[in-house]
């Protein structure tokens, strides 16, 4: 609900604040990682990954978008930006 009332511009913003720079598979990546709520091993299983191999994408993602999944915070900012990132596809012609 809090998405799809936030402007389209707004929900752009975030957007490319957050996953701007990222591939889709860096976002499905997150996807996973947002819903272990942090863990990399529970993602990492989600996605049939090695912990290792979770691990290494999420360095991989921190040093591309130029934030850490272990800010404070970060997990509820980049599950909104994924929501938003949804929510814009929906309204794409």
């Amino acid at each position: 609900a809090v998405v799809a009332s936030m402007p389209s511009a707004a929900r752009r913003e975030l957007i490319d604040r957050m996953l701007g720079r990222l591939t889709p598979r860096e976002r499905e990546t997150l996807r996973a990682v947002v819903a272990a709520s942090g863990s990399v091993s529970r993602a990492a299983a989600q996605l049939g990954l090695h912990r290792n191999s979770m691990a290494a994408r999420i360095e991989r993602i921190e040093a591309r978008s130029g934030w850490s999944i272990t800010d404070t915070g970060a997990i509820p900012r980049v599950a909104l930006a994924l929501l938003a990132d949804r929510a814009e596809a929906r309204t794409l012609p």
